[in-house]
């Protein structure tokens, strides 16, 4: 409630401060002295004017360079009048970060209710401080989109970047797993061949018993076959 209290006093004293810039003065324009206003922007020059062509431009007004003015000539502004007018704008630099906009009006109906009009000229130059913000904000809000999508889209290749190599870890997991079941395989490939290689040397030991045995048989065979021969050649030269 408090908040709600002092919301209409702050946005009071608002009004106020920014009325408090707005300085009444006589703009020279050409050869003619005409009433008007000006205000001081802590913005830079540039931003100002940029800002000021924008709020003209979103009012429907054609300008023009005239007497050192951008001005609208013979245009109807429904904020400052019901007949056309000659508006003149002016922004000129006050310091690097600040400058005052000047703003004056040439009513083309000389039977004009000037004092509404001048009422509403102010009005319209304490609402460009305002605008100023908002044109800078829109601006800077722009600038940062753009910086966004650049940040996005960084991020969004990081984190393709992260995904492809955890897939690539992942994979590679994977292949291990592969490897350490193929090496299960191969150490009981091994055990089995080992265990025949075993079994393969009982066999030899075996066998080469066999061997010892069957080579004596073979000896015995030897000599009787030699003996055989002995008596075969014996009765053979007996036989002659």
């Amino acid at each position: 409630m408090k908040k709600l209290l002092l919301l209409p006093a702050m946005l009071m004293a608002f009004t106020m401060v920014m009325a408090q810039n707005i300085e009444a003065k006589s703009v020279q324009v050409g050869t003619v002295t005409a009433p008007g206003f000006s205000v001081t922007i802590q913005k830079k020059t540039d931003l100002v004017q940029d800002a000021m062509n924008k709020r003209l431009k979103d009012a429907g007004l054609k300008t023009k360079k005239s007497e050192g003015f951008i001005a609208a000539l013979d245009q109807l502004f429904a904020e400052i009048a019901t007949d056309p007018i000659n508006l003149y704008t002016k922004v000129e630099k006050d310091s690097k970060n600040s400058a005052t906009v000047t703003v004056c009006v040439i009513p083309t109906d000389l039977t004009a209710d000037r004092e509404t009009m001048q009422a509403n000229v102010r009005r319209f130059v304490e609402g460009l401080v305002q605008y100023v913000n908002k044109y800078e904000a829109q601006n800077n809000m722009e600038a940062e989109q753009g910086n966004l999508k650049k940040a996005q889209k960084s991020q969004s290749k990081a984190v393709a970047a992260v995904e492809k190599l955890d897939k690539n870890i992942q994979k590679n997991k994977e292949k291990i797993a592969d490897k350490k079941k193929d090496i299960e395989n191969y150490k009981k490939k091994i055990k089995e061949c080992e265990e025949d290689i075993k079994k393969l040397e009982a066999e030899i030991a075996k066998d080469q018993d066999k061997k010892t045995s069957a080579q004596k048989d073979v000896d015995k065979a030897n000599d009787n076959v030699k003996s055989v021969q002995g008596e075969v050649e014996k009765y053979r030269q007996q036989a002659e």
